[in-house]
């Protein structure tokens, strides 16, 4: 088996005139899983680039995992195995089938985190934090209820207190994985269904933890 070279152009398999690149099996998985591939780029070359990686990939959107993943050795320049199980984990070694799946993964993760509403935005005040330590705000109060003043009497003056609250920022993740039973079994899901669900749970993540607050307090 032989090795790629550490520096060459961007891999691409030759199927006529068309080139079978990242972008045309990333493509081709998303519209597979449904989901709406639009090409937006500052620059019309790439637009073009993508524009053409999308009819390509329409026309390969049937395409199993585990052809993704012949596809990839062959970008790779690696001999393809026999059998499938060894096809996918010798592809599941290469940056190549990392790219290609990491591409169609954050396009799906993008797309769904934008299709949920932050309704947060506009009263709730965000402030930069530079660590993951415990941090204090305060805050100077008053009581300034106002009381009733009768006929020649003087006002009461309002008095101010110091109060605080301590909080500290948090990350929250989660992880998701493909192994070569799940290429076997073309389990697209894996890359589409899921990272739209991750997607939509972090666009959620904000308000929800707003809205229990107010809930809790």
């Amino acid at each position: 088996r032989r090795q790629p070279p550490a520096n060459r152009a961007p891999a691409a398999i030759i199927r006529g005139q068309e080139a079978v690149t990242r972008d045309v099996l990333s493509t081709a998985l998303l519209i597979q899983g449904g989901h709406r591939v639009t090409s937006e780029s500052n620059s019309k070359d790439r637009n073009d680039e993508l524009e053409r990686a999308a009819e390509l990939g329409h026309r390969m959107r049937g395409i199993a995992l585990i052809d993704v993943c012949r596809q990839a050795l062959r970008m790779a320049d690696i001999a393809e195995p026999v059998l499938p199980k060894d096809i996918a984990r010798a592809a599941l070694s290469t940056g190549e089938l990392t790219n290609i799946f990491t591409t169609t993964f954050s396009a799906v993760l993008l797309s769904s985190y934008g299709e949920y509403p932050d309704t947060t935005q506009g009263w709730v005040r965000v402030a930069p934090v530079m660590n993951f330590t415990s941090q204090e705000r305060k805050r100077l109060t008053s009581h300034t209820g106002l009381t009733k003043l009768g006929r020649g009497g003087t006002a009461e003056h309002a008095a101010p207190s110091d109060s605080g609250e301590a909080y500290k920022i948090a990350r929250f993740a989660r992880m998701a994985t493909l192994d070569d039973q799940d290429i076997i079994d073309n389990r697209i899901g894996g890359i589409t269904e899921i990272p739209n669900e991750m997607g939509r749970g972090a666009g959620r993540l904000r308000p929800d933890l707003v809205y229990g607050e107010l809930r809790d307090n």
